[in-house]
């Protein structure tokens, strides 16, 4: 099976070269992989970059790098192909989410209320700060982060309460 135009290697096309140090290092991880041999696929599918335009971007020339003197077996190459693929995804999500700050925080608060953390919520939550928008950075997004951050002091004003009625009035009254 040709993978010249397979999601793997139109994900490794987009990538720099300081992101495939960087992939690498995700994928050495064992807390997001154990599988030696996925690292030793991507190893060798790395030293077709930038390009990947190689004949050699095939299931049975990758089989036969990774598992000499064995018999092809379809099967066994193409799970790991598609573990590779699942990996590389996995990547690109934690990349976007290190991008947006909100987002990142918005996960850390969800598993804060998930385990009743509510000091640590507590700070999180109103340490979030509305930044300074410019006319150029109002869009949809905009609007969907400050919706979500008064969604969680609200959240956090009904699960946990507040000493003080008129900070949570004000920050209820902000929020509407």
């Amino acid at each position: 099976m040709d993978l010249q135009e397979h999601n793997i290697i139109l994900i490794l096309k987009s990538t720099s070269s300081e992101e495939l140090k960087s992939l690498k290092n995700f994928l050495l991880s064992p807390f997001h992989n154990n599988l030696a041999k996925i690292n030793e696929l991507f190893e060798l599918i790395k030293k077709f970059s930038p390009d990947y335009n190689s004949e050699k971007l095939n299931t049975k020339y990758f089989f036969k790098k990774l598992y000499p003197n064995k018999e092809y077996k379809h099967s066994t190459i193409t799970n790991l192909i598609s573990k590779l693929q699942k990996l590389l995804e996995e990547y690109l999500i934690i990349l976007n989410i290190q991008k947006n700050p909100f987002k990142k925080n918005e996960f850390l608060l969800k598993e804060y209320f998930g385990r009743n953390l509510k000091t640590l919520s507590y700070k999180n939550i109103f340490s979030l700060a509305n930044e300074e928008t410019s006319k150029e950075d109002i869009d949809s997004d905009l609007f969907n982060v400050s919706f979500n951050y008064d969604t969680y002091r609200i959240n956090y004003i009904m699960n946990y309460g507040m000493k003080s009625q008129k900070k949570v009035a004000k920050i209820l009254s902000e929020s509407f």
